[in-house]
């Protein structure tokens, strides 16, 4: 009779091949950075892409995430101190999906803060020992704290926590160049310090220690 049927057409789409997705420059790298915005740049690759979506954390929660089909580039600003996690993931029509790696950024662009600085005896004899110390403090280190004293100069304080102090006396104390052998009036008039990151920090201070005669 010639009668015939046959079954419907179906599309089927195959796709092996990984998705491709890199962080390409301008991105911050893994690192340190004295600023408040993190960069973060993306190709990706893929016969049926459908989006890119950059993430950026930080030690507990996603802050923020951007999708789109083109144009991966997103400038994360106005970040506040801390540390944060980047990373971006690419995804196909197929519900396939491939993530670049994930970054670990501080960012910190406050310097160390200088409070309760002190000579703890002004009044000294000859050879004997006076301590000079001041509390600094940052958030995420601090590097170096360097004393003035007339008329040694700048002098590395030694640490304590957040204390930091100079011990002068008759061998040159800590630092071995604060000298308290012979009499005189010694100036401490400047504080400087500087973080991890190179925020730099000072204040000018008028203190000072006599050494004298008596015993």
């Amino acid at each position: 009779a010639g009668n015939k049927n046959s079954t419907i057409t179906e599309n089927i789409t195959i796709d092996t091949t990984p998705l491709e997705i890199q962080f390409t420059n301008p991105t911050t790298q893994t690192g340190n950075y004295s600023q408040n915005y993190i960069e973060a740049n993306v190709t990706a690759s893929d016969t049926n892409l459908a989006n890119v979506t950059i993430y950026l954390y930080n030690s507990t929660d996603l802050l923020y995430n951007f999708t789109n089909s083109t144009g991966f580039f997103y400038n994360f600003t106005n970040l506040d101190d801390g540390t944060y996690y980047l990373n971006a993931t690419a995804n196909n029509t197929l519900g396939n999906s491939n993530k670049t790696e994930t970054r670990t950024i501080k960012l910190d662009t406050t310097p160390p803060k200088i409070s309760n600085y002190a000579v703890n005896n002004t009044s000294v004899s000859v050879n004997n020992s006076v301590k000079l110390n001041a509390t600094i403090t940052d958030f995420f280190g601090v590097d170096t704290v360097k004393f003035y004293i007339e008329p040694f100069g700048n002098l590395t304080a030694d640490k304590n926590g957040d204390e930091y102090y100079i011990i002068c006396n008759k061998t040159g104390g800590t630092t071995g160049n604060c000298y308290t052998n012979q009499t005189g009036i010694y100036n401490w008039t400047k504080i400087w310090t500087n973080d991890i990151f190179g925020n730099s920090n000072f204040t000018n201070i008028s203190l000072y220690f006599n050494v004298t005669n008596k015993p």
